[in-house]
């Protein structure tokens, strides 16, 4: 089956059935708009024999090296072509300026690696000089500054270091059967990038006096045990600004240019930081773009970038326009649906000449997240056996992992070669799925030491000790099935009363087809347990909880016996297993599934979206935004939603010659309408 044969030019259901279109541009390069007279041609000369021609915005960018500038950059523009050419410029043509008067910041090691790269291949740069600039990531760059300053406390890097100590701190204030470390973690890193301590922090519900005990105690060890974690290096080097003038003063007057890319990404901590690194004057030029904000559960915020003419009045924009990556009927679609958004400063892409043309973007409306899979998997199969494509092409994206079960059980299944990035477990070793597995497991094998350990906790019983008294039982009574052994542990009578009902639930459950298995687990006590666990109140944690176990639930639809549906998760797993090699390999040929945060900065010739349903695209947990209260640093519907449309908009983005969008009819086994972002764009 072929995805043409299936698409349309136009999402299903819209009013609107002609295709957008996109303004071809046909942008003069410096070989034109550079003459060799001028004083600067040398240089722009230079850069043309290494193939690099900047049009009219980009030379404007490079040139202008004086005040605060803004770089309004769409996506695929070149804009760190046009950072790091003006970077050069600035060594060739300021004398009085030094290397190591220069800062360029930038949020990953990746990105602050590539401009390090590009700088040593400018014309007129050596590699010392490259060595001097002050490069890398805002944690990088201000690590060493607190360590020139006698800060000498251990970095708290460890994310299973980090993990035990919250257990610890969890369990000394008795709060082990409600909050995940995961859940702590985020409360507290939330209120440090609110520049709220433990000591400032007033709780409003009860889950937040919870968490303050939790953050307080965290505080308490971090100080006695001499550490300092990734929050707090922003904090201390903020904290170290504002406190000594002197040395705020010092390093204004040092660092000639700041260099900031990807400025929608910063939080309030950088954004201050910066701020007492300037003046309303000074020579900080900012690369950015308010529509691909995706990181606000990392305190990101648009209201930063769309803020910077108050904090710089004499802020220059500039606009890249070109987007030099997508065909034009991509660029044509993502900016019909990013207009949408009220927080954003406008710009419009357009193609480059060469990427003409109206065709490119595929919509589709398969039954279900299976018929959805098939048929992408059919056509990667049949592009790649014609050689149309490679594998490695190929880059289907999603909104949350989960969403990417189906898909990657088919590619699984029929043998592809893939990689995961971001998450690399398989969707049945999910740690809210495995225990329900495991019931299945025991009522095909109800001698599985394994599965038995497995739903030891749901019965508040210690795994460990499960699987230990399971295995002795198997050599004392072997003609009896093992999950009976845990009728003779020595346990509380609520504890005895959970394994009772327990067993005779599964006995009960013997014969019935695995979704209805599935069901009635959950109904029963599984969805109680884990909102228990998980306290309830939590409801964005709930939401994805809940996601995942109906993912798990639709996954069993097609088997009509649990025997052979654990034999399908067992063969999956061994497979996908089997891929651990590849999914090592630096340049795999396979296809390649992510996240769109995780796709966020990359490019691929052909994107498959799938997924882009309501309560998908946008995720049930921003339509619900407004009743999540409890949630700490919580936004409201209207902002949770624009940022639902800038994850679809940076997906659309993605793709370089063809993009497919897919919305399926039913998820999780409920009606899904087509997005709501898709249908407004061609209203």
């Amino acid at each position: 089956m072929n995805l043409y044969g299936q698409a349309f030019s136009y999402p299903i259901g819209s009013k609107k059935k002609e295709k957008p279109s996109a303004v071809i541009s046909t942008p003069l390069t410096t070989v034109q708009l550079v003459k060799d007279n001028e004083p600067d041609a040398e240089f722009f000369r230079a850069l043309e024999k290494q193939g690099i021609e900047l049009n009219q915005e980009q030379l404007d960018a490079v040139r202008s090296t004086t005040g605060p500038q803004l770089v309004l950059a769409g996506a695929g523009s070149g804009k760190t072509r046009a950072l790091t050419a003006r970077t050069s410029y600035i060594l060739t043509y300021d004398k009085k300026v030094q290397p190591n008067q220069i800062m360029l910041l930038t949020f990953t090691r990746k990105a602050a690696e590539e401009m390090i790269d590009r700088m040593q291949r400018m014309p007129h740069i050596t590699k010392e000089m490259v060595d001097s600039l002050i490069c890398g990531t805002f944690h990088s760059v201000f690590l060493k500054m607190l360590r020139k300053k006698g800060y000498r406390q251990k970095i708290l890097s460890s994310e299973g270091y980090r993990e035990v100590i919250f257990k610890n701190i969890i369990r000394q204030h008795k709060l082990e059967d409600l909050y995940s470390p995961e859940i702590v973690g985020a409360a507290i890193s939330e209120w440090k990038n609110q520049l709220l301590s433990e000591m400032n922090v007033i709780p409003q519900i009860r889950t937040e006096h919870e968490m303050l005990l939790c953050y307080r105690s965290y505080e308490e060890w971090k100080r006695e045990n001499s550490y300092m974690d990734f929050d707090d290096i922003l904090i201390f080097a903020l904290d170290l600004l504002r406190r000594d003038e002197d040395f705020a003063n010092s390093l204004r007057s040092t660092l000639k240019y700041i260099c900031v890319d990807e400025y929608q990404d910063v939080n309030l901590i950088q954004h201050e930081i910066l701020k007492c690194l300037t003046h309303e004057n000074s020579n900080i030029f900012m690369v950015g773009d308010p529509d691909q904000l995706i990181y606000a559960f990392r305190h990101s915020s648009t209201r930063f970038i769309m803020s910077l003419k108050e904090v710089y009045p004499s802020l220059r924009t500039i606009t890249l326009t070109t987007n030099y990556r997508s065909k034009q009927a991509i660029v044509a679609a993502a900016n019909q649906v990013i207009q949408f958004n009220k927080e954003r400063l406008e710009k419009e892409s357009h193609a480059l000449i060469g990427n003409e043309g109206q065709e490119g973007v595929f919509y589709f409306r398969p039954a279900e997240p299976e018929q959805e899979a098939l048929w992408i998997v059919d056509h990667i199969v049949q592009q790649a056996r014609a050689e149309s494509n490679k594998l490695s092409d190929f880059a289907v994206l999603y909104r949350t992992h989960s969403a990417s079960r189906a898909i990657v059980d088919e590619l699984v299944y029929r043998g592809i070669p893939f990689v995961v990035y971001g998450n690399e477990q398989l969707f049945y070793e999910n740690r809210n799925v495995k225990p329900l597995l495991a019931h299945l497991r025991l009522i095909i094998h109800p001698d599985d030491l394994d599965a038995i350990a497995d739903i030891a906790p749901t019965m508040y019983v210690a795994r460990e000790e499960a699987y230990r008294f399971a295995l002795d039982f198997m050599f004392e009574e072997p003609d009896k099935p093992a999950i009976h052994s845990l009728l003779k542990l020595k346990v509380t009578p609520f504890q005895k009363a959970q394994i009772v009902k327990r067993i005779a639930l599964l006995d009960k459950l013997q014969g019935l087809p695995p979704m209805e298995v599935i069901q009635r687990l959950r109904k029963a006590f599984y969805d109680d347990f884990l909102d228990a666990k998980e306290r309830n109140i939590i409801t964005m944690q709930k939401d994805y909880i809940q996601e995942v176990l109906n993912e798990f639930e639709a996954s069993a639809k097609r088997f009509s016996l649990t025997a052979s549906y654990i034999q399908f998760i067992d063969q999956i797993t061994e497979i996908y297993n089997s891929m651990e090699k590849l999914r090592k390999s630096a340049n795999p040929e396979a296809v390649k599934l992510m996240t769109i945060h995780q796709s966020k900065g990359l490019e691929f010739p052909v994107v498959a979206l799938i997924g882009v349903s309501e309560g998908l695209l946008p995720h049930n947990s921003s339509l619900n935004a407004d009743m999540q209260k409890d949630r700490v640093g919580g936004m409201t519907t209207a902002l949770a939603l624009e940022e639902e449309r800038r994850l679809l908009y940076v997906a659309m983005t993605r793709a370089e010659n063809e993009l497919f969008v897919s919305s399926p009819k039913t998820y999780h086994n409920k009606d899904a309408e087509v997005s709501r972002f898709l249908l407004e764009a061609y209203s």
